[in-house]
């Protein structure tokens, strides 16, 4: 196959440059509809991370909310690793201490809805969480630390 793109892109043929100087390990995905319908409205590139710094750009505009996805399939935030596990990295990473509550003498995750919520909140979103873009993991919180 890859002679076949070889011969089908000559010169425009993408060149291995070598490593960046870092190693991913996942990403998200992000249908191609908002990526499209950004690029196109504002040249807003949404598949790299520094458009959706909030205070430069609304990204938003481009996702559903949080309310748009129902909860069918999701997992209480109790039964979540990040309500759990996670909660402390995130804080010993970057201070937000205001998304944790503790529960029975144990530090967990301050969700909407207590433990039997579905959401938690970022700091940029927790005064209007609609204007947030909902992300959501596979299990109980996929890669949670990587």
């Amino acid at each position: 196959q890859l002679p076949t793109l070889r011969a089908f892109l000559g010169p425009l043929m993408p060149e291995d440059a070598g490593e960046l100087g870092y190693e991913g390990f996942e990403s998200v995905y992000l249908p191609h509809r908002p990526k499209d319908v950004a690029l196109e409205a504002e040249g807003l590139a949404l598949d790299f991370y520094r458009s959706f710094n909030r205070s430069w750009h609304n990204t938003s505009q481009y996702f559903g909310r949080y309310t748009d996805v129902g909860n069918d399939g999701l997992l209480p935030c109790a039964t979540t690793r990040f309500y759990r596990e996670g909660v402390s990295f995130h804080v010993a990473i970057t201070g937000d201490a205001d998304g944790v509550e503790i529960v029975n003498g144990t530090t967990v995750a301050k969700c909407e809805g207590g433990a039997s919520g579905y959401w938690w909140f970022a700091p940029a979103c927790r005064a209007n969480p609609a204007t947030c873009i909902p992300v959501i993991t596979t299990g109980d919180g996929w890669h949670l630390t990587s």
